[in-house]
């Protein structure tokens, strides 16, 4: 939730989806292939062949995209539009990739440099180097409560560096990804977060707000769809005995033991 006048939520401009990984990951490169063959007309950024195998956050990265995220979106729960703190995007899609991704090999880049990219961090679009693309980002329209906003993975965004409304800008942020191999990988530790109260992979550790909070959510509020999509057993096939075979079990100090197979 962000209070009128806040001005401390400030993201850079950046792409969600890893950063360096885009370049040195075989699947990944692939996804980008025909703007490395100069065939950039030809890119499909709506392909999900390779995306949904490739290593988007190397080892070691804490926040990162270990989770293919289709669409990335927001649900609001209040209203909020220009001037008002909200999402600002680039809606050229194809062009600006091709225009990001092929940045590395310009003449006025220092050799092995890849402009935006940054150990553990999304990747920025800076004035320096992204100038084209930073200074033509345009603020989502008026947004009620309820209102949906979906946006490609690989869309330039931010949020407004001010707020200025004058009531509180809420949003629920939901990302949105296929059952592929690497969300399953995903979908083992967000079941422990789940269960613990613990941010899930992909965001900060230190958000860890709901450990002890007494009514957060729990395995007993999903519905059979918030079951399935989180990988969990239905309560047709659930008893306690295989709740306890699957989940292992849970201390006061949040100790956690998976055993899903």
């Amino acid at each position: 939730m962000r209070q009128p006048g806040d001005t401390l939520f400030n993201p850079s401009i950046h792409i969600d989806g890893g950063g360096i990984e885009r370049w040195k990951d075989p699947a990944y490169r692939q996804v980008y292939r025909h703007i490395f063959d100069g065939r950039w007309k030809d890119y499909d950024p709506f392909e999900a062949d390779y995306r949904a195998e490739a290593t988007m956050t190397e080892a070691g990265t804490t926040n990162g995209c270990s989770f293919f995220r289709a669409f990335q979106g927001w649900l609001s729960m209040s209203h909020s539009g220009p001037g008002k703190g909200t999402l600002r995007v680039l809606p050229l899609l194809k062009e600006a990739t091709a225009f990001w991704m092929l940045r590395p090999f310009a003449s006025d880049v220092p050799e092995g440099a890849f402009p935006g990219c940054y150990p553990s961090k999304t990747f920025h679009i800076t004035q320096r180097w992204h100038k084209l693309l930073a200074d033509h980002l345009v603020s989502l329209p008026e947004i009620g409560p309820g209102d949906t906003v979906w946006w490609h993975p690989d869309i330039v965004h931010t949020v407004e560096n001010h707020h200025g409304g004058d009531e509180p800008n809420a949003v629920f942020y939901t990302g949105f990804g296929p059952d592929c191999r690497i969300n399953r990988n995903y979908l083992r530790h967000m079941r422990h977060s789940f269960l613990l109260g613990t941010s899930p992979p992909d965001f900060p550790e230190k958000n860890n707000f709901e450990v002890d909070y007494k009514d957060r959510a729990a395995f007993d509020d999903l519905s059979d769809v918030g079951l399935k999509m989180a990988g969990f057993p239905l309560p047709t096939i659930l008893t306690p005995d295989s709740f306890q075979h699957h989940l292992g079990t849970s201390n006061k100090d949040h100790s956690f033991q998976c055993k899903w197979p």
